[in-house]
């Protein structure tokens, strides 16, 4: 490969690792370096001395796509906590932060009111009983 597109690829791939790491907010100029050369790095080893265009165009198509993989991959994992089995799911609480809120308890009926007792008859007066 002559220098002139060994230049033109490392621009191509410097651009595009780039452009993958600045859509997901990674700015760090540490990080571009070590992607863009991990990812030139596989090109290049990729590429015989005889590279044509198309096949370095196909080549990056692939690098770029397993770079954005492994992107989204560990965003995810960075995301979403891993899953229990069922078996350990029962044994341990979740961390609160993670629970679902609990839904209100519903307010409890009003007791009815007791019925008032009917008033008691009053009782009959004796008799008085007769003189004999």
């Amino acid at each position: 490969m002559d220098d002139t597109f060994r230049r033109l690829v490392e621009i191509n791939v410097m651009g595009r690792v780039m452009a993958a790491c600045s859509a997901r907010g990674i700015s760090d100029p540490g990080l571009l370096a070590q992607y863009n050369s991990t990812v030139l790095q596989a090109i290049q080893a990729s590429m015989s001395d005889v590279c044509t265009p198309a096949e370095f165009d196909e080549i990056l198509r692939r690098q770029m796509e397993w770079l954005e993989q492994e992107f989204d991959s560990s965003l995810q994992q960075l995301t979403v906590p891993p899953r229990q089995p069922e078996a350990e799911a029962d044994t341990e609480e979740p961390p609160e932060s993670e629970s679902e809120p609990e839904p209100e308890p519903e307010p409890e009926p009003e007791p009815e009111p007791e019925p008032e007792p009917e008033p008691e008859p009053e009782p009959e007066p004796e008799p008085e009983p007769e003189p004999e």
